[in-house]
């Protein structure tokens, strides 16, 4: 409202203070007047009568103006109290009312006419210092602090005078009317602008469907803050009080009324929840909420309700009255109905909807409603499981076929990223899977951008083997339709992290899709030759060069099974620039067999067809034409095979995990690149570097290149891709002419070892290893024999007990008759093998008398090597004793120190055996030539005494150390700390019932 009185009887111009200038209706021009005279009322009282030129309040003028509003004579008589005529009326100016007003201290009568100056738009600059100075007010003290007006400093000190009604309360009630008033405008606004914020039928949707969240309204979250903040403090969670207040610090959680909606408190938060289920209308409450309506509503509305449907306002009801006209109407119908049908359907029959779903989103012309669509899709089933999976997967192909590139990357991929990270891995995995699926309908550079990345996310972060599977193969699919050069090293990394996965299905998978794609494109760049291979080569040599101390047999694994993988790409490679003019026909089976159908050169090449003709031509151009021009063959011919033979040689020969990699991969090599190959471009490079000659004894000694890794890689990889007769003869020749120069050169034997034992894991090599033994047993050369004596041992695992009988004890028993005593002591280890192994009992007692015969045979007794083969091999105590006996009265302090160090560790582990007889005999020769043994050897001669004057049996424990039966602490621990000492091989007590190469 506008107020036009300044002070009491005071005006100008003639214009009647007290009457509206608006049109407003009686009740609220009445209000108004009613609050004006209040306010003038208030104002005359406390006046100061002594001041000259102020309105007495007793002139009858100035009284008769106040108390007769609107009189004729009002705007004279107001003159004449002023100081002027009645006929010529002064005007005076607002700035000089206001500073009467201020001087006299009508601090009321200012205020009223600041306020209303405020409102019309002319702030005046006397009053606006006036009453925002603090100061002016200070000096008023008749009321306590605490009752002062808002916003008014020092308000509630303006005081009256004359015993009236203090001044106070009238301007508290002036500025709580005002406050009261503009809060609940503000609040009402509030309200009717939150009940209008989200469409009806968008809040029906909401309601309706609970696969849909509808977004919290601010006043909303404030209204459930303050019922939060309330059941913290009740439940004494103060500190989470204290904490939910600093985040919310934009809101009092003292008054309901900050919350700003036009409703009451509701009920606290327990009390909401015991209530939750209590939603059902009784029928008296209906009653009363009809017995509410106006009789004017009901009449304005019965017509209306009369030409209405008699049926019930729900969606179904809804829908049905607007049944669809056109395919236009059919979508919106569906995109209206399906967020609704959703949610009821069993979750084992969802996927029947989908279908529905798709065309709906296919075909609906609203954005929103599409991606609300899409969205129900990804969320259909919690845990989908792989039938499942591919039928949404089928669904989204299809839909991306229909709606093109522009409308799968807009809409279906969105919904890819939101599942990113779900926490059930069932919807990673459709993620990973969509990636895949939907590659060939993106657009390009989305594709190499935004999804290579998405599955580069997964592949690194997630824990699921199953989803890096998944993503593994939608990499393989990226691959395949990837055209930017530039993500080539991305797609190497990727590579290598899939490669070094540690779960066997995720690497099984980068072999038999991921690494046949990544080829297939390296290959279309022309980098196959120029880096792939040549990156994995160099990595290798990397490796061998820094696993001097400790060789990473992991990763040696992985670099060489990816090269392996390589192989049938780069035959291809090969076959493809090849200078063929012809074509011809030819059955395709001379290829190893395949990892994956990815990795088949046919399918590679084109089609098998294509393949048979191409390998005729191959074969043909190698044997009549050669390789001149050929520069795919010839990288692999000049380039390939140098450097993988120098990085054979570089391989530690006792590695047998090396050994068995490197070999499979020649293997594969030559068995893809064909025979004519093998024969004329690699064995030739291999045999140019081995020089297997006898004129070559003394330059292959030491560490000749026969003791390297390149033998057995040779023997196993390359020699035996054939099995041809002629092939056979060409490995038993190789094998006995490597056996006969590393015995004539002293050289060690671990080349020809690694080469039985990767030999003799195949049974059907065992009949060729003991053709090459037996050469060596009827050779002239005492050092051959004795070299194949050793070799025995190594092939004897894994034979049949048939051969054994038949060819290995008929040439064990003929090399223990051996002139050489050298030769029969070399016979002892495969003497134990056989005992350890065969189980045939004529065999075994064979083996036993033969063993016998060494330990009793006066001849042996001075053969101190063949003693100490026998301790290393078997524990036969009967015999031991003697031995140890005999070791007493040696006279070579040396020998007499090997032998009683072998026999100290034999014994070691049989502290609960009754052997005190020997241990007196050991401590003799320790007491002397071992002293740090001696303190042990006292503890079991104690214990061991011990136990016969108790006439006590345990039963003996073979692998407990003598640490755990030592009957004191102090002695336990001078054990220890001995044993900690010992640096012979045969420390480790556990092993000692076992033979020790």
């Amino acid at each position: 409202y506008k107020m036009a009185a300044m002070a009491p009887g005071g005006g100008g111009g003639g214009v009647n203070p007290f009457l509206s200038d608006s049109d407003e209706d009686d009740d609220e021009v009445s209000g108004t007047d009613e609050r004006r005279a209040g306010l003038r009322l208030s104002s005359g009282v406390g006046l100061d009568p002594g001041s000259a030129d102020s309105l007495s309040p007793q002139d009858p003028v100035a009284l008769g103006s106040s108390a007769r509003p609107g009189l004729p004579g009002e705007a004279s008589a107001a003159a004449v109290a002023l100081g002027g005529t009645g006929e010529t009326p002064a005007r005076l100016s607002i700035d000089a009312i206001a500073a009467q007003l201020l001087r006299d201290q009508y601090l009321l009568t200012a205020l009223e006419l600041h306020t209303e100056l405020l409102e019309s738009g002319r702030e005046l600059p006397r009053l606006r210092d006036y009453f925002s100075n603090p100061g002016n007010f200070e000096r008023q003290s008749g009321t306590p602090p605490g009752l002062g007006a808002p916003g008014i400093p020092g308000a509630a000190g303006v005081g009256g005078a004359g015993g009236r009604e203090p001044s106070t309360t009238s301007v508290l009630e002036f500025e709580l009317r005002k406050a009261k008033e503009t809060i609940q405008a503000l609040r009402a606004n509030l309200t009717k602008a939150a009940e209008h914020e989200v469409p009806l039928q968008e809040r029906k949707n909401y309601k309706s469907s609970p696969e849909i969240q509808e977004p919290i309204k601010p006043l909303e979250k404030r209204a459930l803050n303050f019922l939060v903040n309330e059941f913290l403090l009740k439940n004494n969670y103060k500190l989470t009080s204290i904490t939910f207040s600093d985040e919310n610090d934009d809101q009092d959680f003292e008054l309901w009324d900050d919350v700003g909606l036009n409703i009451p408190k509701p009920p606290d938060l327990l009390q909401l929840y015991r209530d939750f289920g209590n939603h059902q209308v009784t029928g008296k409450d209906l009653v009363d909420v009809a017995s509410g309506v106006e009789e004017d509503e009901l009449e304005a509305l019965t017509p209306i309700l009369g030409s209405l449907p008699p049926t019930l306002e729900t969606p179904a009801a809804v829908e049905v009255s607007r049944i669809a006209d056109s395919e236009k109407s059919v979508m919106l119908m569906l995109g209206r109905c399906l967020p609704h049908i959703v949610p009821n359907v069993l979750l084992a029959k969802r996927e029947e909807l989908i279908p529905l779903i798709l065309c709906t989103a296919c075909l609906h012309p609203e954005p929103k409603e599409r991606d609300q669509l899409l969205h129900i899709l990804f969320n259909l089933i919690k845990r989908p499981d792989d039938e499942q999976r591919q039928m949404i997967l089928t669904g989204c192909v299809a839909f991306a076929r229909h709606v093109g590139p522009t409308r799968v990357e807009a809409e279906l991929l969105p919904q890819c990223w939101e599942q990113i990270n779900h926490k059930y891995p069932e919807r990673r995995l459709l993620v990973a899977e969509s990636c895949g699926a939907l590659a060939p309908y993106l657009p390009k550079e989305i594709r190499s951008s935004l999804v290579l990345s998405m599955l580069q996310q997964m592949l690194m972060e997630d824990k699921a083997d199953l989803v890096r599977e998944a993503v593994i193969k939608s990499l393989g699919i990226i691959m395949g339709y990837i055209d930017d050069p530039d993500k080539y090293q991305q797609g190497f990394e990727l590579l290598l992290s899939a490669l070094g996965d540690p779960s066997e299905r995720v690497v099984s998978a980068t072999h038999q899709v991921f690494l046949p794609a990544y080829a297939a494109w390296t290959t279309e760049l022309g980098n196959l030759q120029s880096h792939l291979i040549p990156t994995l080569l160099n990595k290798i040599e990397k490796l061998l060069r820094e696993g001097e101390h400790g060789l990473d047999e992991h990763k040696l694994h992985m670099y060489l099974s990816a090269l392996q993988s390589l192989i049938p790409s780069l035959f291809a490679l090969v076959l493809q620039n090849a200078p063929f003019s012809s074509k011809a026909k030819l059955h395709v089976t001379r290829f190893p067999r395949a990892m994956s159908p990815l990795q088949d050169v046919s399918t590679i090449i084109g089609s098998r067809e294509q393949l048979a003709v191409l390998l005729q031509l191959y074969d043909y151009q190698l044997e009549h034409e050669g390789t001149t021009g050929w520069e795919s063959l010839l990288w692999v011919v000049n380039q390939l095979l140098p450097q993988l033979i120098e990085i054979v040689g570089e391989i530690n020969v006792t590695s047998t995990t090396c050994v068995h990699e490197f070999s499979r991969f020649f293997w594969r090599l030559c068995r893809t690149f064909g025979k004519i190959f093998t024969n004329t471009k690699v064995k030739p490079q291999f045999q140019e570097i081995l020089r297997l000659s006898e004129e070559n004894i003394d330059s292959s000694a030491g560490n000749g290149v026969l003791t390297k890794a390149t033998v057995p890689i040779y023997a196993t990889g390359v020699l035996t891709c054939y099995i041809q007769e002629e092939d056979r003869k060409l490995l038993i020749g190789f094998l006995e002419d490597v056996m006969t120069l590393l015995s004539l050169s002293h050289a060690p034997l671990d080349s020809l070892k690694a080469s039985f034992v990767e030999l003799g894991a195949n049974p059907a090599y065992h009949e060729l290893l003991l053709t090459v033994l037996w050469y060596g047993v009827v050779h002239t050369s005492a050092l051959v024999r004795c070299t194949a004596a050793r070799m025995f041992e190594l092939t004897l695992r894994g034979m049949s007990e048939a051969l054994v009988d038949k060819r290995v004890a008929p040439a064990l028993v003929t090399l223990s008759s051996d002139p050489e005593f050298s030769v029969r002591i070399a016979t002892i280890p495969a003497f134990g093998t056989i005992m350890e192994t065969v189980i045939q009992r004529e065999l075994l007692e064979r083996v036993k008398m033969q063993l016998a015969s060494f330990l009793e045979d006066p001849q042996y007794q001075d053969q101190y090597s063949l003693h100490t083969e026998i301790i290393k091999t078997f524990v036969v105590i009967p015999h031991l004793h003697k031995l140890a006996l005999v070791n007493n009265l040696q006279i070579v302090d040396s020998k007499r120190l090997d032998i009683a160090t072998h026999l100290f560790e034999a014994y070691s582990a049989l502290s609960c055996c009754c052997i005190l007889a020997l241990l007196i005999c050991l401590r003799i020769d320790m007491e002397h030539l071992s002293p740090e043994h001696e303190v042990i050897l006292t503890s079991m001669i104690k214990e061991c005494e011990q136990k016969v004057e108790n006439k006590t049996v345990q039963e003996p424990q073979g692998s407990m150390s003598i640490a755990a039966s030592l009957v004191s602490e102090d002695t336990k621990t001078k054990f220890l700390n001995k044993m900690g000492q010992l640096t012979t091989s045969g420390a480790m007590l556990a092993n000692v019932f076992q033979r020790k190469k």
